[in-house]
């Protein structure tokens, strides 16, 4: 009979403690929080979606900060995910209202392509015992509203590692799908990538195949797409950003080699982008980040250690380069959250490091030049919003695309 008090009270106890922990949650309220304009035009801000993090006395909770106000994440449980940012894409959204049918079941948005005539979409059906992978292609006519839907069936060498879509685009009367399939590397079971442009035309016909070839033939290359990050309007290049680790001598250590290319859609030639660059790994607090909208290249070099953030600019179709260093005390930083380029804007997000204090900061990419300034606050009586910003921490910025074809 003890045996089954001890039970019931073990199970009581953690009842009792289930039901604290959420009456306790409930009973903390999270506090809101808005944008409060400094300088500039407050429009520059109305496409920014800026996603957070707030950790309370309870849990971690995932928030959205706009120009309208905050809402916070659906609570899922003890664990809080946030939602997929391609669910809030205002150009989604009306692809959704507008073709219901075409859409159900497309969520990917590198899968997806979208024009004045034109929604594309492709899907890669891999399974990692076969030696050959799948491209199920959907190609819509706006005109007519007729959907071609094709299949392609590509033999591999070796069996699947991991294939996926990176990019679709409709150039002239074709349309490209750049697929990205893992590779074993050299040695060990590591796993690289390359990337295949199989290229249909408007029927869903397969006319040809391109590997894409950056000529290096190197162990210690690491090869990675550049996200167009929600952007699914027409764009003639591909992105690439490629990582090397270079051993050193007896007397000098090893390092690492950056390189960017692109790849032009239109002729098929890969296209180094400015010049490689060496980094030793012992240098502190750097990050290569890069970014392709609109026939231009960003490759942003963020060093903590300085406390600045250099941005260089290559216009693939001029081949004309611009450069900018932003030192975050300059615009009313210590250290920078998060930033994002996107739509000629390269917004920042700053942080005091003594009040904690969150600026966002717009920058013209044509010029460097500072365009918008905003807050990013608590609601309430100070004690409280001090408190509040202190547990607030911004962790990407995103850019709300409109369907501008349309």
């Amino acid at each position: 009979m003890k045996r089954y008090w001890l039970s019931i009270v073990l199970a009581l106890f953690g009842v009792c403690g289930i039901a604290g922990y959420y009456t306790v949650g409930a009973s903390d309220e999270l506090p809101a929080f808005k944008l409060t304009t400094v300088s500039g035009d407050p429009k520059e801000a109305d496409p920014l979606q800026i996603t957070a993090q707030y950790e309370n006395r309870i849990k971690l909770k995932y928030l959205y900060i706009t120009t309208n106000g905050s809402r916070y994440e659906a609570d899922e449980g003890l664990f809080d995910r946030p939602r997929p940012l391609w669910m809030d894409y205002p150009f989604y959204r009306k692809l959704l209202e507008d073709h219901r049918g075409f859409m159900r079941g497309k969520w990917l948005h590198s899968s997806l392509y979208s024009d004045e005539n034109w929604i594309v979409y492709a899907d890669v059906k891999s399974e990692t015992d076969r030696t050959d992978y799948t491209i199920n292609l959907d190609v819509l006519d706006r005109a007519s509203g007729k959907t071609n839907r094709k299949e392609l069936i590509v033999p591999l060498p070796d069996k699947n590692n991991w294939t996926t879509v990176s990019d679709v685009q409709v150039r002239g009367e074709e349309v490209h799908v750049l697929v990205q399939k893992g590779v074993k590397l050299y040695s060990g079971n590591e796993i690289g990538f390359e990337y295949l442009d199989h290229v249909f035309d408007l029927t869903g016909n397969h006319k040809r195949d391109a590997k894409i070839d950056f000529g290096l033939n190197s162990p210690g290359i690491r090869t990675n797409f550049v996200d167009r990050s929600g952007e699914i309007g027409s764009n003639g290049f591909a992105g690439f950003w490629l990582d090397e680790e270079q051993s050193g001598s007896a007397n000098k250590g090893s390092k690492r080699i950056y390189r960017a290319y692109a790849y032009n859609y239109d002729t098929g030639v890969v296209t180094l982008i400015g010049e490689a660059r060496s980094e030793m790994p012992d240098t502190p607090g750097y990050t290569y980040e890069n970014h392709l909208e609109d026939g231009k290249f960003y490759i942003a070099r963020r060093d903590n250690a300085k406390q600045n953030l250099e941005v260089v600019q290559y216009d693939l179709e001029t081949n004309q380069k611009q450069a900018f260093n932003f030192k975050y005390e300059d615009h009313g930083g210590g250290t920078l959250q998060t930033f994002r380029i996107a739509a000629n804007r390269i917004y920042l997000i700053l942080s005091d490091r003594q009040t904690a204090q969150k600026l966002l900061v717009v920058l013209d990419a044509s010029n460097g030049e500072s365009v918008y300034k905003a807050r990013i606050s608590a609601v309430g009586d100070e004690e409280q919003a001090r408190t509040a910003n202190v547990d607030l921490r911004p962790i990407n910025i995103n850019y709300m695309y409109e369907l501008k074809l349309y």
